[in-house]
């Protein structure tokens, strides 16, 4: 059947209305069919949190000594001054040691008068006066001391106390940063923070006002537009099919230079390599690059979704998603059989679990991707997963990233993905689509634009990439032209580096910052997550489009759980997935968690995935002793992410 057109963007991929015969779920009318913290964003968020401890936990006969990089010193031209800075003259930098103590602000600026601007905030705190030690690893510089604090060197003995890593506007507060320290554009009136954890569940934010000095001190804005009223009119929306495009070649042109497997941190990313081949199937799934990228995933895809007795349910329902987005057999995807696989994985309460000692990182995220890939298979996810997945669902309408716990917190990221997935299962109910997407439409600004969760809730080109999709699949025209031009206005035209032209910035801070750097900008880690998820509102594709879930959603008789009703009991492990048709050769798991996304409170490494990306996975076998440590220290850093950094 050939795709019908959105009258949006032009891209909008396969759907046929229906409805199963007495259902009392959803009608295909309704169902009309968005860093991490995808798993690689959670797991290395945590990873960031922890590194430091390593040479503490690994200490034996066989340990190497630390090794320790030099402190960058001032650039040349620049002077810092105590407190912060005033509009228009520099950054405003504070390092907060907690405790007893004061923090330090200090205002950095170009002695010339210009503007200052750096692509490594590492050189800001240098810029600052701030002495920071970092130590090298495999996965670039950890941050261990500023100006000798804390005393006992966590890079030496770890002790629980770590530094994290903290972004600021004066409209939006302090953020904890989704993004590696040296991945940080740092420009004139921005905020940069260090703040030191002492042994406490969360990482507290640095203890300063993020107003530049001579503005009055206001807290940022928490009031939400109405639900019932629409966003502003965007600014004059470029042809849509003119951005995709151009978009569609950035990302072909990252691929080409990786070889089509993209490299994170040392690691293949095979999630977001995955991210990539999927965004170029909503313009053609014959797409050369799309193909040879899907093919290096088949090729490792062990090193994926597990191997030895570790399956990843994230992992699993992307490439899942994948295949049937390219149309390749799902049932011999790399020797996988993947509906199997991933129907191996659901547990009896419903939700689709890792199979791994290191725990499960499964959420909404996982859940959702399940739904769609099972729908789009022909063979249907089970009442019980929808159930599963509706049971995320918050009094607000909005959806829980982390499903299951005490409390439920909204994440318009976790929130999108579920709207994908139930407008395209016909054991939905209206009832939870409706509330989903009243949630949704509350959360979009004036400007079209929307934020993610707790770590991302500033606006961003992932979060509003994510809902602008699922309000062309709802039919909310109005919505998804203002995030359409929303993601329009942080496009890279050809006055920025030609490296970047296509992409897009994670957000207006950001494409300001690369702006500054001319012809000397570099496309980064966080560039490549923001497209892969800005992309779905640029064409108005959802994931569920692209793997066909509407019209190969198999029709049935769907019971709903009746809200309230208890939902059964998780077993502690989940069922022993189907072994693979072909033995999987090595190790490696991945992580799993948004958008974006992001992670929560970090530790500020070099290298760290930025851009808040729903994404699941890089091949993180060589970081089992880390993922050991995650689990004795507790894991209290991690919080999943977007959101362009990771950003979920």
């Amino acid at each position: 059947m050939a795709p019908a057109l959105s009258p949006i963007t032009g891209f909008r991929s396969r759907f046929t209305p229906r409805r199963a015969p007495g259902s009392t779920s959803a009608p295909a009318s309704v169902r009309a069919s968005h860093r991490a913290p995808g798993r690689v964003g959670r797991f290395l968020a945590a990873l960031a949190s922890v590194a430091i401890a390593v040479p503490a936990l690994a200490a034996g006969p066989a340990a190497a000594e630390p090794i320790y990089d030099t402190p960058l010193t001032a650039a040349e031209g620049t002077t810092w001054t105590e407190g912060a800075c005033a509009p228009g003259t520099g950054v405003t930098v504070v390092v907060d040691y907690h405790g007893d103590s004061t923090p330090a602000v200090r205002c950095v600026t170009n002695e010339g008068g210009g503007a200052y601007f750096t692509d490594n905030a590492l050189q800001t705190y240098a810029d600052a006066g701030f002495s920071v030690l970092t130590q090298t690893t495999s996965f670039g510089p950890m941050v261990c001391q500023v100006d000798g604090e804390p005393p006992t060197n966590p890079c030496d003995a770890w002790t629980g106390v770590w530094w994290s890593l903290w972004e600021g506007t004066t409209t939006g507060g302090w953020l904890s940063s989704s993004s590696a320290v040296s991945a940080i554009s740092a420009a004139t009136d921005g905020f940069l923070g260090l703040s030191l954890v002492d042994n406490v569940p969360d990482a507290p934010a640095p203890r300063a006002e993020t107003t530049l000095d001579g503005e009055a001190t206001e807290p940022p804005a928490t009031e939400e537009p109405p639900v019932d009223e629409g966003p502003g009119d965007p600014v004059e929306t470029p042809d849509a099919s003119e951005a995709t495009l151009a978009a569609g070649e950035f990302i072909a042109r990252e691929l080409q230079a990786f070889d089509h497997l993209i490299v994170s941190f040392g690691f293949p990313d095979y999630g977001l390599t995955a991210d990539l081949a999927i965004s170029l199937a909503a313009i053609d799934p014959a797409h050369p690059d799309a193909v040879a990228a899907t093919a290096k995933i088949a090729e490792g895809i062990s090193n994926y979704i597990g191997t030895d007795g570790e399956t990843y349910a994230g992992a699993v329902a992307k490439s899942l998603v994948l295949a049937l987005a390219m149309g390749q057999d799902p049932r011999d995807f790399g020797g996988v059989d993947l509906i199997a696989l991933l129907q191996g994985l659901e547990t009896d309460a419903g939700r689709f679990s890792d199979a791994s000692q290191w725990g499960d990182y499964s959420n909404t995220l996982t859940q959702s991707l399940a739904i769609i890939g099972l729908e789009g298979a022909g063979v249907g996810a089970d009442q019980k997963a929808v159930d599963y997945l509706m049971d995320a669902q918050c009094a607000d309408g909005g959806f829980a990233l982390e499903p299951g716990g005490t409390s439920c917190v909204s994440d318009p990221d976790a929130t999108s993905f579920a709207l994908q997935a139930l407008l395209a299962s016909p054991c939905a109910t209206e009832e939870s689509i409706t509330a989903g997407l009243a949630y949704l439409v509350g959360k979009q600004q004036a400007d079209g634009s929307l934020g993610g969760g707790p770590t991302t809730e500033a606006p961003n080109a992932n979060s509003t990439g994510l809902a602008g999709a699922v309000f062309t699949a709802a039919g909310h025209e109005a919505e998804a032209l203002a995030a359409l031009g929303y993601l329009s206005s942080l496009q890279y035209d050809d006055s920025f580096a030609a490296a970047l032209v296509g992409g897009l910035a994670y957000d207006r801070t950001t494409f300001t910052a690369r702006a500054g750097q001319g012809d000397a900008a570099v496309v980064l880690d966080q560039d490549r997550r923001t497209v892969a998820q800005a992309f779905q509102g640029l064409t108005g594709v959802t994931y569920a489009d692209l793997a066909g879930a509407s019209e190969n959603a198999p029709d049935r008789l769907c019971e709903p759980r009746t809200p309230g009703t208890p939902t059964p009991t998780e077993p502690t492990t989940p069922t022993e997935p189907t072994t693979p048709t072909t033995p999987p050769t090595t190790g490696g798991g991945t992580t799993d968690g948004s958008g974006g996304t992001a992670a929560g409170p970090t530790i500020a490494p070099t290298a760290r995935p930025a851009g808040g990306l729903a994404q699941t996975g890089a091949d993180l076998g060589p970081l089992a002793l880390l993922a050991l440590l995650l689990v004795l220290t507790g894991g209290t850093a991690v919080a999943a992410t977007t959101r362009g950094g990771v950003h979920r």
